[in-house]
């Protein structure tokens, strides 16, 4: 049973992402070591200053942030306006936005 030094080095030659080290450390019988957090923390508020900002200045053309499930949480104002030309976005549920205050 490899111990948790040698994960380590494994998953950071592999570059395995943090999310995918926690599920190798987990099979392997050990506690999860990177935390995983909502976009509405506080630590994430640079982040999503910076993904607000990048959606604005892709203005007048559609910008959308996915999740890795492919789920829309974010767009810009053009972006409703360019796919609501394709499809009804009445009928559809809306992202919620990154931060509370956009």
């Amino acid at each position: 049973m490899p111990g948790r030094d040698l994960l380590a080095i494994v998953s950071e030659e592999l570059d395995i992402p943090l999310r995918e080290r926690n599920v190798l450390l987990l099979a392997s019988g050990y506690a999860p070591v990177y935390e995983e957090s909502s976009w509405k923390v506080p630590e994430m508020a640079a982040v999503t200053q910076a993904i607000d900002r990048m959606l604005l200045q892709q203005e007048p053309h559609p910008a959308l942030v996915l999740d890795r499930y492919w789920n829309v949480i974010g767009t810009n104002k053009a972006a409703p306006r360019f796919f609501g030309s394709f499809v009804d976005l009445e009928t559809r549920q809306r992202p919620q936005p990154a931060r509370s205050h956009v």
